[in-house]
């Protein structure tokens, strides 16, 4: 290989790095890669480190050892974070967005590619250091969010399935869902009453989608009442997983008694004589 710049060297090394969040990359490996010695790498590591705690950009974390090497952490700035989530409020304060009372239209919010990538880096930064194995949402509307955090924290992605349950002759019975060519094998599920639309649903996950006792943050754009947050906990307590956190996109400030607690929430939303009142929320 014909030997690069150091320029040349340091951009293809942040590219690596921001490629693989949370995983280790063996200095060795890298030297080999680009054709010069550890110590070249060392050193080019040392300026990408300076430039992005600098500019708050994110961590660089350097291992020693046989097995050592570096990892990216994913991290920005409180006052990142701020003027992000103030951005949200002022966008979800636009009088367009009244769709109806108590919701607001959120559709091109949660499927823009830039502001879900600046938020997903935010909210990953916040737990890149607890471990986590996996990010786990329900279908459908949270998916963007939870995928732009898995990807920062550079971990799996878990989509709970959602459905109706219809009661028969007192019995409650799921929906029929259209049969899949992919196989989920046996499954997992509950059932529950939705908080907000006060309606029996069943939500489901497979038994072999998750590691025993992994380590799971939970992600979803909306929250009322509660009832799908504690659904979704209970679920995941029959997997023996640990609930490390759990992040909304928008919480509403009623019903006051919330059906769950200890999530967080990017911006909350009340409602005072017919005018919406958004602000920045506990995140």
């Amino acid at each position: 290989m014909k030997k690069q710049s150091k320029a040349a060297r340091v951009a293809v090394l942040v590219k690596l790095l921001l490629d693989a969040p949370l995983e280790l990359v063996s200095l060795g490996a890298l030297a080999a890669r680009l054709g010069v010695a550890k110590s070249s790498i060392s050193e080019d590591v040392s300026a990408i480190r300076q430039g992005f705690e600098a500019q708050g950009l994110g961590k660089l974390e350097t291992v020693t050892g046989v097995c050592g090497g570096v990892r990216y952490v994913p991290y920005r700035t409180r006052q990142y974070a701020d003027d992000l989530v103030a951005s949200l409020c002022r966008r979800l304060k636009e009088p367009a967005r009244r769709v109806s009372p108590g919701y607001l239209y959120l559709d091109d919010i949660l499927h823009e590619p830039s502001f879900l990538a600046a938020l997903g880096e935010v909210i990953a930064a916040r737990f890149a250091v607890e471990g986590i194995n996996a990010v786990v949402t329900v279908e459908a509307r949270g998916i963007p969010l939870a995928m732009a955090v898995a990807r920062y924290l550079n971990k799996q992605l878990v989509i709970a399935r959602r459905e109706l349950v219809y009661t028969h002759g007192g019995v409650a019975v799921p929906a029929t869902r259209q049969e899949s060519f992919i196989a989920d094998g046996p499954l997992l599920s509950v059932s529950y009453v939705s908080g907000s639309q006060r309606n029996m649903q069943s939500m489901s996950l497979p038994r072999r989608i998750l590691p025993e006792k992994a380590r799971v943050l939970v992600v979803d754009d909306f929250l009322r009442a509660g009832g799908t947050l504690r659904a979704l906990t209970a679920l995941l307590h029959e997997f023996q997983a640990t609930v490390v956190g759990a992040v909304v996109l928008v919480e509403t400030a009623r019903p006051l008694e919330k059906l769950t607690s200890g999530y967080l929430s990017v911006v909350r939303l009340d409602e005072v004589l017919g005018e919406f009142i958004v602000a920045p929320g506990n995140i």
